[in-house]
């Protein structure tokens, strides 16, 4: 690891600066924390809950002449940002199309944020065209990508997810999930709770572990098809509808866990584990 010179981070307790050749890493105490909030524009997130109390933080891909990084702690709340600096074209200057612009422009931020952090913190993760891979958080849970891609790894705390293109993957068993996606892809294992999902064009695979002690499971596509696996002996109240894709249930209909599935022109799937899953 190389030594950080130049590179412009703002602190709200203290007044730190250096430029990263390659990385560089800061610790947090938690003492006092509650929240996490992250933001990037083309760079990656990666946040791990852990047990220590403190918050690590290492900056990879920042380049001076691009980026301002922020680093501050106010009100219980750990701010990360890495967003691309501002600048003035010359005057009559030409875009690619020979036509002149005027006015300030920016440009993109490829600095990424690695972070582990006591999972008791509540989080905020958000990402341009950067990656999203979260692990280990047992607190609320909010999570944002444009295209790129967003992994899960053992959340248990409540989940809201939006995702535009980029596919949305992992294995967690969160307390209630609230998901809205574009056209990207959403799969997930491991589920324990309720579920809202809504999405435009991407399918929606979702397989639960064991039925959700209470709440109830919504999904709504437009031309995405929908499969959800629940444990074999599981007792479901579903109601199944799709515009012109084919509808399979191997559930009886009965007085049970709600489930409901509409979607426009995609396949609607309710299916057995037919594994040794839990009730």
């Amino acid at each position: 690891m190389r030594i950080c010179l130049g590179l412009v981070v703002l602190f709200s307790l203290s007044s730190v600066s250096g430029y990263c050749a390659e990385k560089e890493q800061k610790t947090f105490s938690s003492a006092g924390l509650n929240r996490l909030y992250v933001t990037t524009e083309t760079g990656a997130i990666t946040v791990d809950g852990t047990s220590r109390n403190t918050v690590l933080v290492e900056i990879s891909g920042n380049e001076q002449d691009k980026c301002i990084l922020t680093m501050n702690v106010a009100a219980g709340r750990l701010v990360l940002t890495a967003e691309g600096r501002s600048y003035t074209p010359p005057k009559g200057w030409k875009n690619i199309f020979g036509l002149f612009r005027g006015g300030e422009r920016r440009v993109d931020c490829p600095a990424s944020f690695n972070v582990s952090a006591p999972s008791f913190l509540e989080l905020e993760a958000k990402a341009g065209t950067g990656d999203v891979n979260v692990a280990a958080m047992s607190a609320h849970s909010s999570i944002e990508a444009g295209t790129g891609d967003i992994l899960l790894r053992g959340i248990s705390g409540s989940l809201a997810v939006q995702n535009g293109t980029g596919a949305l993957t992992g294995s967690a068993c969160p307390k209630n999930m609230v998901i809205k996606g574009g056209t990207g892809k959403i799969q997930i294992t491991g589920l324990c709770g309720p579920a809202i999902v809504q999405s435009g064009g991407g399918g929606v695979n979702l397989e639960w572990d064991r039925v959700p002690s209470e709440g109830d499971v919504r999904i709504q596509t437009g031309t995405g098809s929908v499969r959800l696996v629940f444990p074999d002996a599981a007792k479901l109240s579903t109601s199944l509808s799709s515009g012109l894709g084919r509808i399979t249930n191997e559930f009886e209909n009965s007085n049970g866990f709600p489930v409901s599935v509409q979607s426009g022109t995609g396949s609607v799937s309710v299916i057995k584990s037919k594994g040794n899953k839990t009730l």
